[in-house]
This record gives C-alpha cells, structure tokens and sequence, in this order.
C-alpha cells in the first residue's frame, strides 16, 4: 500500500519538458522494480529503489521554474523513506508472494485485514463503553489470527 502513495505523487509529476519526463519515466521504473522485488521477498529492494528514485527526481538545468515541484518531491521523497524505513524495520516480515503463489498458497489478505480493520476500529473508538487499550487489541487480534489459522493450541499462555 506504501507504494502506491509514492506511484500516486510521481504520477503527478508535469511532464512537459523532456527532461522531466525522462526523470518521471526513472521514478516509475524504480517502483516498478521494487514492487517485484519486494514480492519476491528482498528487504534491500527499498533502499536501491530509494536511490534511484532521488536520481529521478534531481532538478534538471533546462527545466522551467514550477510551482509545486519542491513540495511534490518532497511528498515523494518521504513517502519513500516511510517505505524504506518499514521495510527495514527489523520486525518487518517481509513474505515471499511469488513462492506462495508458486505453491498454491494464498496471496491476497484483504479479506482478513478488512475485518480486522472493522472489529479494531470499533473497539477502540472513544464512544464505545467497553473501549480497548492498544496492547489487549493485540492480543486478541493474536487469538483470532491465531484461532483462524488453527494454530490457538500452539500459542504461549501466561500465568
């Protein structure tokens, strides 16, 4: 999802002059290259992705002088670096979709995460009487991820 707020600046990007259009061409193709990679299952995808994409985005000499442009690098450049930083995250784990879909696997979470989703946020809206604090939504998001994949037995009881 992080990709697609970076995809969605970049696509912004006025290509009018040719320089920015060779510019905006290097960015997308540096997402594009780190979606496969990241599918693929490698952290270091980001930070390669990271470089080529501040390369993209240099201010070119022939470019003419436009509004926005600082902002809208800016938008880019730290939508990146909240990529590369939770892709980085030493509890990030990142799952090799292509050798699930190989496999037969699931790929697709959306079901799941959507009702997480509506269960969490209602749970923890102010309104609600019986409001949840932040670490017992976790662990009962735990249980029920853990229940849903039959794996509630294998999971470490505290006194």
């Amino acid at each position: 999802m992080r990709i697609r707020h970076v995809e969605a600046s970049a696509a912004a990007i006025d290509d009018s002059c040719a320089a920015v259009a060779k510019g905006r061409q290097e960015v997308m193709e540096a997402l594009e290259r780190m979606r496969h990679r990241l599918w693929n299952g490698h952290k270091t995808a980001a930070k390669d992705a990271d470089r080529a994409v501040r390369a993209g985005l240099k201010e070119h000499p022939d470019e003419p002088k436009r509004k926005g442009r600082a902002r809208r690098n800016r938008t880019i450049r730290r939508a990146m670096k909240k990529m590369v930083d939770y892709v980085g995250n030493p509890q990030a784990r990142l799952v090799n979709y292509a050798e699930r879909h190989r496999a037969g696997e699931r790929v697709a979470t959306s079901l799941v995460e959507g009702g997480a989703d509506h269960l969490v946020n209602a749970r923890m809206a102010r309104t609600q009487h019986m409001r949840w604090s932040e670490r017992g939504a976790f662990n009962v998001l735990q249980v029920r991820a853990a229940h849903f994949n039959q794996r509630l037995a294998q999971l470490p009881i505290a006194a």
